[in-house]
């Protein structure tokens, strides 16, 4: 498994001289994935056996994932295009069972779509536990929707991603769509963060460790849905 975002944005300024700060592109991104590095560190340093050892999670930040002029198949992504074509080179895309992407979330006006039908049960999955902790009263918002589980097909957003998924790697895109309404604008910044979205989020995307904390990880395998039956009983506090 491979969880993904970019570090970091596009490079301006205003006519003050402030720059573009990107706190959901993608600042809010990698910050709940170093916080998912912390959580995954304290579950493998309590898991026992080989089995437990198969379960490798990786964590790749990007760069270069804006382009410098104008977007294009060669001015954008230049992180993920160097990655993919490296992994690429060592054989090392055939071992990923999904890949999944964040990007764009923290604001209020966030939402995700199932883009891909190779990794439905994955995004469906996600959308069944926003479902039981709303039913819990765990969320902020019980009426509002993260994860519309209605198929929006085609992929056809661009993003660090794209390299993988021409090399068949089975891709779980976790990006808002439409994008929010702050993206590439200098109000992309701390101020314009919605936490109570941002931490239902989070929520979700971590939620079932707290119920089964103790899941018996020897029985891990390597095919996607074992490797997801783990991630979703594991990393969720």
């Amino acid at each position: 498994m491979v969880l993904a975002s970019h570090y970091d944005s596009k490079n301006i300024t205003d006519r003050n001289g402030r720059e573009f700060i990107g706190a959901t592109d993608s600042a809010v991104p990698c910050a709940i994935l170093l916080d998912l590095a912390i959580q995954l560190n304290c579950l493998f340093e309590k898991a026992q056996g080989e089995k437990a050892r198969d379960i490798t999670p990786q964590i790749v930040f990007f760069d270069g994932e804006e382009a410098y002029n104008t977007w294009s198949a060669t001015d954008s992504i230049y992180g993920a295009r160097h990655l993919a074509q490296k992994w690429e080179q060592e054989n090392k895309l055939q071992d990923i069972d999904i890949f999944v992407l964040l990007d764009l979330i923290g604001t209020s006006d966030v939402q995700f779509h199932n883009f891909f039908p190779q990794t439905s049960n994955a995004f469906e999955l996600l959308a069944r536990k926003e479902q039981h902790l709303k039913k819990d009263k765990l969320l902020s918002d019980n009426n509002r929707i993260l994860f519309n589980t209605h198929p929006y097909y085609g992929g056809g957003i661009e993003d660090d991603h794209i390299p993988f998924l021409h090399r068949n790697v089975p891709i779980l895109h976790l990006i808002s769509a439409p994008f929010p309404s702050v993206w590439h604008r200098m109000s992309d910044d701390a101020a314009h963060i919605d936490y109570h979205t941002t931490e239902d989020f989070n929520k979700v995307f971590r939620v079932a460790e707290e119920k089964k904390r103790n899941y018996d990880m020897k029985g891990g395998g390597e095919s996607t849905k074992a490797i997801w039956e783990i991630f979703q009983l594991n990393l969720f506090i």
